[in-house]
């Protein structure tokens, strides 16, 4: 059970009393919200406040009767208690918020690799969902991506680049990091040009998660 009215009563406790303490809330998904901290006083000051709020709630002291550990001095199981679970709760530095669908987003990390799943514009940036939603999203994303060695696709997959007329250059992929891995996008592009005069190209990570080595591919599509 979540307490999000008794968070919304202490949000506006906060900004009343103009209290050092930074928090928000976003939407998370179409029937969820998240709490989003900037810092751990603010986290922990919070959390007090809300204790303050909450404890003296027959369904809370009921809650704290059945914890398993003592409850008094955790601020967090004060927040997971009032957003309804670890997962509604995070720090602003985990993640963005989307300008398109105005959604909370977390970072796309995997253990030691980590892919890019957002587009930072001129003022903005924009999500991986909303990127891959329609045509001209897409096209919008790959215009820093198309003819750049210096810089790859981590979101659109083969059926994407399908769907925008691309095909794939290379029967295996390439690779670059260590143990003789050291393909040069640089060069790979040189020479697709020579071979392919009419064409575009963009490169691609392979989602490997592999801490040593970067596998990727490179697509070419016809310039009319």
């Amino acid at each position: 059970m979540a307490y999000w009215n008794e968070i919304y009563e202490t949000i506006r406790k906060v900004d009343d009393e103009c209290l050092q303490i930074y928090v928000n809330t976003h939407a998370y998904t179409d029937e969820s919200e998240i709490l989003v901290f900037d810092d751990w006083n603010s986290e922990m000051e919070f959390a007090k406040l809300l204790k303050a709020r909450l404890e003296n709630l027959p369904e809370v002291q009921r809650e704290v009767e059945d914890a398993i550990y003592d409850v008094s001095d955790r601020e967090d199981w004060w927040i997971e208690l009032a957003v309804g679970g670890c997962d509604y709760w995070t720090f602003s530095d985990e993640g963005f918020v989307c300008d398109e669908c105005y959604k909370w987003h977390y970072y796309n990390t995997n253990g030691a690799c980590s892919y890019a799943n957002y587009k930072v514009g001129d003022g903005y940036i924009i999500c991986e969902d909303c990127i891959t939603s329609c045509v001209e999203n897409k096209e919008e994303y790959l215009k820093d991506l198309i003819n750049n060695p210096k810089n790859a696709n981590t979101i659109l997959d083969y059926a994407d680049f399908v769907d925008l007329d691309f095909d794939k250059v290379n029967d295996y992929p390439f690779a670059n990091g260590w143990y003789h891995s050291h393909d040069d996008p640089e060069k790979i592009l040189d020479k697709a040009k020579d071979r392919y005069p009419d064409a575009e190209f963009v490169f691609s990570i392979r989602k490997t998660y592999n801490p040593f080595e970067t596998e990727f591919d490179l697509y070419k599509r016809e310039v009319a």
